[in-house]
């Protein structure tokens, strides 16, 4: 079962994945330093924005990294919202990074949008989750 869990920065995202889906810190690799071996081991990744972030954009594909989220709870700030970035390198990563979850978000069982701390499933439901857990 694939979850994709968005929202905005410090908006509860990891704290709900971790409650939700009984996630030990061992079970998460975190985007801002796991390696694509982490990646492809976990059972959750927190952080992806700042996975991607990391990659070579010029030769990374959003294909190429699809097999590699699957059955996974993925975590990912939404980054489409905002000032558009004057660096172009930024304004590429945020558009692969929106990309990226557009296509996450397709094959995944349950999409939930976190803010304030409160989940609003937009694609799926809790008993979604408790069907296949």
């Amino acid at each position: 079962m694939t979850v994709l869990i968005t929202g905005g920065a410090y908006q509860g995202k990891l704290d709900y994945a971790k409650r939700e889906f009984d996630l030990k810190d061992d079970d998460i690799a975190y985007g801002k330093f796991c390696s694509s071996s982490d990646i492809k081991n976990c059972k959750a990744i927190s952080e992806l924005h700042e996975y991607i972030r990391r990659l070579d954009l010029t030769s990374a594909s959003i294909d190429g990294l699809l097999d590699d989220f699957k059955d996974k709870v993925i975590i990912c700030n939404e980054v489409g919202c905002g000032i558009v970035p004057i660096n172009r390198s930024d304004d590429l990563w945020r558009e692969f990074t929106g990309r990226l979850c557009c296509e996450i978000a397709k094959t995944a069982n349950v999409v939930i949008r976190i803010f304030a701390g409160i989940p609003q499933f937009i694609k799926g439901s809790l008993e979604d989750l408790s069907n296949e857990l």
